[in-house]
């Protein structure tokens, strides 16, 4: 869970704003908690797996480093494009 530790913190900080807003009302916040804990809990689930298959290997293979590439570059869009959002 130490490789996470930045993930928490963004996620965090992404929540409390959210829940700090004014404007929304109890039900957006919900939707923001949720949404971003059911990510969070994804992303780790699914850079787990990954990291599983490709354990054990040396050299680390090409396929491993494009799976997780990818996979980071989907999840980063993920968690920031509904953030900008949250800002507007």
């Amino acid at each position: 869970m130490q490789s996470f530790t930045w993930l928490f913190i963004i996620v965090g900080t992404i929540v409390l704003i959210a829940m700090v807003n004014s404007y929304f009302n109890w039900w957006l916040k919900s939707i923001i908690v949720i949404y971003y804990g059911v990510l969070s809990f994804l992303f780790i689930v699914i850079s787990n797996r990954i990291n599983e298959k490709y354990s054990g290997i040396a050299p680390v293979p090409e396929a491993y480093w494009d799976k997780n590439s990818q996979w980071a570059y989907t999840a980063s869009n993920l968690f920031l494009l509904p953030f900008i959002a949250v800002l507007l």
